[in-house]
């Protein structure tokens, strides 16, 4: 459900959510990457992707936990 949302319509948020739900199911490189699609999209946006690039740090270190307590 989630993935015919983010490809439906791309947003950093669903983006995220997506990268999240890859990452902890044991799909870490293309949670990686589209983690990588929700901070350029946020960028684009001219938001900040601070919290964005923060799990994307903690995913390619390969952390158990990638959210914020």
């Amino acid at each position: 459900m989630v993935k015919k949302g983010a490809e439906f319509y791309e947003s950093p948020e669903d983006l995220d959510t997506y990268a999240r739900l890859l990452y902890k199911t044991g799909n870490k490189e293309e949670g990686i990457e589209q983690e990588k699609k929700a901070i350029d999209l946020q960028k684009k946006r001219k938001f900040s992707a601070i919290e964005y690039e923060r799990v994307l740090k903690r995913m390619m270190d390969n952390a158990a936990v990638i959210d914020d307590k």
